[in-house]
Order: structure tokens, then sequence, then C-alpha cells
């Protein structure tokens, strides 16, 4: 008999989105290569056990202090299909606005979303399992303005994980032109 185990390949995505989820460890913003990102990264813990794969991501651009800053839930296998990425994510006050298209709640087809919005697990698992399996999330509804620690605070529940709304802010830093 082997010791050789199969790979999981098909992990139950609403189970990990629905669980309590915990920090796994303290995490800081870490300024990008590129030096005008910075992310926060952080494993995450179900019932105190580490999920190999799922973690929690923050993205911020430093020369644009309250603006523009992305969170992510994400999970990505140890295997290269599918690929992973985002499962659900929030996107804080982005210059760019966000079309549905075709899909999603009707008040929210094939018109612009400027502002705050909510790529929502649920929806974009309803629309297509295989796109989220693949970090690809097409539906997004709009969620109300709100100052950087209310969006920790928004985050920590939606995504249910402890310890996002304690998280410090981004390492912004205005540059003048």
């Amino acid at each position: 008999m082997s010791d050789y185990l199969p790979m999981q390949t098909d992990v139950d995505l609403d189970s990990f989105y629905v669980a309590q989820k915990e920090l796994a460890i303290n995490p800081d913003w870490v300024v990008t290569a590129r030096k005008d990102y910075a992310d926060l990264v952080s494993p995450l813990d179900i019932d105190g056990v580490t999920m190999a794969g799922l973690a929690f991501r923050a993205r911020a651009r430093i020369e644009l202090p309250d603006r523009q800053v992305a969170f992510q839930l994400e999970y990505s296998p140890s295997t290269s299909q599918p690929k992973g990425g985002p499962i659900c994510r929030l996107d804080w006050r982005p210059f760019q606005a966000h079309n549905n298209k075709n899909c999603g709640p009707p008040e929210y087809r094939m018109i612009a979303i400027r502002g705050t919005h909510l790529h929502d697990f649920h929806l974009n698992w309803a629309y297509s399992p295989k796109r989220v399996r693949n970090g690809i999330l097409d539906i997004a509804v709009p969620v109300a303005d709100m100052p950087f620690e209310k969006a920790l605070e928004f985050v920590e529940k939606q995504f249910r994980i402890k310890g996002v709304a304690l998280l410090p802010p981004p390492p912004w830093s205005a540059r003048l032109i």
C-alpha cells in the first residue's frame, strides 16, 4: 500500500466562505517591487487550523490615500487546475467602474457601478462556480461609501474573518506632481 494520497481538487469553497475565519498571523503591509502598491496578506485559520491555500489579501495604491483598496478572500489550490484566486472582493473607492454586463441582479446589469462595490461570493457562485474557482468575479453590487476603518469592519463581517477590523491602514504617501 502506498503512502501517496491524491490531492483534493474539488474543495468546498462555500464552506470556506461561510465558516468563521481568523487571521493566522498578525500581517503588515509590504511595498511591492514596483513600489507603487502595498500588499497585506495573511493565511486563514478555521477552528484553529490554518487552511492550506486560503488567505486574506488587501492591496492599496501607495500614492492614492483613501482610494483604491481591494480586500479579498482568496483560495489558491496547490494544483494548477483550477488556478484559483479571489472568491469574493470588496473594491473600496476604486477609480474604475465595474460593469456586470448582462448578468447578476437585473437592476445592476449593463450599467457602470461607480464607487465602492462588492463582488459577493454567492452571487458569483450562482452565476458560474467554474469562473469563481478560477478567480473570476463577474458580478458586483454597489456598497455605500464609508471611511477606511468602516471598510475594515465591513470586510470582517462580510467575509467572516476575525481580526480584519484591527488592521493598520496602508502606508499611504501622497506624491506631488
